[in-house]
């Protein structure tokens, strides 16, 4: 194992230097399927990958779904920040265990507006903001058709979750919502 020492007043910091490519993350899902985002999506008032007329704003609800306690969530999405590219209604699973951001083939060609070359990473804006790497889901992994929303989107708004168990909710707030709050 290659391991990478840094000194820091007179502390060191060890990291494992392993690097998981995102073609080769794998997270096993037997109970959240593309069909099954579109149902939720369509419940929750906000179609599927349809054009949304709403601002991206923090906080954001989502729900507790299913026996497994998925958080499942409605953000807006779109390519640059320009009116001919508008936010789409895209519904994540939210995976604090993967590293990255990854969006299935058909989410990622309503971004694109072809089916044609879709590409395997592309630059995205969610729910406003910094717009960041996403990642085209695997389509030979068990999560291919399923949008999930990685630690790297959660670290760069500063996220925080608060669950309401009783109504099996919960919000989705920034560093800033979650500080007026």
């Amino acid at each position: 194992m290659l391991l990478c020492c840094i000194q820091f007043a007179c502390a060191y910091f060890v990291d494992n230097v392993k690097f998981l490519k995102p073609s080769n993350f794998d997270v096993l899902l037997n109970d959240i399927t593309e069909a099954e985002l579109r149902i939720i999506s369509e419940m929750e008032g906000a179609p599927y990958l349809n054009i949304s007329t709403l601002k991206p704003t923090f906080p954001v609800e989502g729900i507790v779904m299913g026996t497994n306690r998925r958080y499942i969530v409605n953000l807006l999405v779109r390519r640059k920040s320009a009116a001919e590219n508008p936010y789409r209604n895209v519904m994540f699973m939210i995976d604090t265990g993967s590293p990255y951001t990854f969006l299935s083939t058909a989410a990622i060609e309503a971004m694109v507006n072809t089916a044609a070359n879709v590409p395997e990473m592309l630059k995205l804006e969610i729910q406003g903001g910094q717009p960041m790497i996403c990642y085209l889901s695997p389509p030979d992994k068990h999560f291919a058709d399923v949008n999930l929303l990685g630690m790297d989107f959660l670290e760069m708004h500063g996220t925080q979750i608060h669950t309401d168990w009783s109504r099996k909710t919960f919000y989705l707030h920034d560093s800033k919502s979650s500080t007026a709050n």
